[in-house]
């Protein structure tokens, strides 16, 4: 871009939006570049809704003011990131209408992926109702599958989560990995709850983290199988003072005492997630059977872990939703975490995100139609 023939206004509008769009330039590189390698443009990443907006005001601006040539510029620019666009917005509308019938004589499956938080576990005056407020969206929904990340049971009394899954909603075939167990009978971890036989159950362990993991099994869905994946990946593990203090900075305060603290916890947390993403990967790729790939991935599709993990599968928001489809109930209202992904030889007809604030993730779910083959 140049600066010649521009007022005194105009080029501290142009000073900006340099800044801007070299910003969003480094933003594209996110995707390609190991965190290990160089790790800010994953923390750029978190934030390209914002740059993208920002950009396209500068467009705006440069039309207004018929400053063609520093237009195209701009046109060049957003170009150059329609990759990272496709992955990220989705195109399509009618996403709250009926869903499209499927084809004849196809089976149709119902997928839900959800962060449950522990059913709310810590709320100790309100964890059984906020938890049955989740059974009751379950039950309404009547998904085919369930991926549970941050699951919770206990063996016996009111938190009993397995027990009313199996024998209140129907769930006879499950498969749950535990991450902790304490007193020999409250347990954490991930779960596949299924009404259809699950087989050769097994899990993703990760060198770098105890409590993220992979669960996955093989269903057996009327005669085809097809194997299920449940990932929790890496979080960056920000206490809530440092989410405050976060927000404190986002409103012009500058906290100096925590911002290096928060910066080597969004450093940890995208190292240790490319390295996970690049292990369960290489498990979808080995996969004998076509797979689903659901979870909480704690990163956004601009994301190298985003990028690694969704290669040569279909990101069922994509098809069937429009927008950045926010799951998060947290700190940015355009952060997508939670994910179903298809192999390529099934079709998703209906996929939504429930945006109810029963935990701090939504549940996402599509029906998957099934190849006919």
């Amino acid at each position: 871009m140049r600066a010649g023939g521009l007022s005194l206004f105009d080029k501290l509008i142009y000073f900006f939006n340099l800044i801007a769009v070299i910003t969003l330039l480094c933003t594209y590189t996110a995707p390609y570049i190991k965190p290990e390698t160089l790790w800010f443009p994953a923390a750029l990443a978190l934030g390209y809704p914002y740059t993208l907006m920002l950009n396209l005001l500068f467009t705006a601006y440069w039309v207004w003011r018929k400053k063609w040539r520093q237009f195209l510029y701009m046109v060049i620019v957003l170009a150059l990131g329609y990759n990272m666009l496709a992955k990220t917005f989705a195109f399509q509308t009618g996403s709250n209408l009926p869903p499209t019938p499927p084809a004849a004589g196809t089976q149709q499956v119902k997928v839900m992926s959800y962060n449950v938080r522990n059913f709310d576990l810590y709320n100790w005056k309100d964890n059984i109702p906020a938890r049955d407020r989740m059974l009751n969206l379950i039950r309404k929904e009547n998904p085919d599958i369930i991926c549970f990340q941050e699951f919770y049971t206990e063996d016996k009394g009111e938190l009993h989560n397995v027990k009313l899954l199996v024998n209140e909603l129907g769930y006879k075939y499950y498969h749950f990995e535990k991450t902790l167990t304490l007193r020999g009978k409250d347990h954490w971890g991930e779960a596949i709850f299924s009404k259809y036989p699950l087989q050769n159950p097994d899990r993703i362990v990760f060198s770098n983290s105890t409590g993220n993991i992979v669960a996955y099994a093989d269903a057996d869905i009327n005669g085809k199988t097809v194997r299920i994946f449940n990932a929790h990946l890496q979080s960056f593990k920000l206490a809530n003072k440092e989410v405050q203090h976060i927000n404190e900075i986002s409103g012009g305060g500058a906290p100096e005492t925590l911002v290096f603290g928060i910066l080597a916890k969004l450093r940890n947390g995208f190292v240790k997630r490319s390295a996970q993403a690049r292990i369960l990967q290489d498990y979808i790729q080995k996969s004998p059977y076509p797979v689903i790939v659901c979870g909480d991935f704690n990163d956004v599709p601009a994301s190298y872990a985003y990028h690694t993990i969704s290669k040569n599968l279909h990101d069922a928001f994509l098809l069937g939703d429009f927008g950045f489809g926010n799951t998060y109930n947290g700190l940015l209202p355009t952060l997508r975490i939670d994910y179903i992904l298809l192999s390529k030889q099934f079709t998703p007809y209906d996929f939504y995100i429930i945006n109810k604030n029963y935990s701090d993730h939504y549940a996402v779910i599509c029906t998957i139609e099934m190849p006919k083959k």
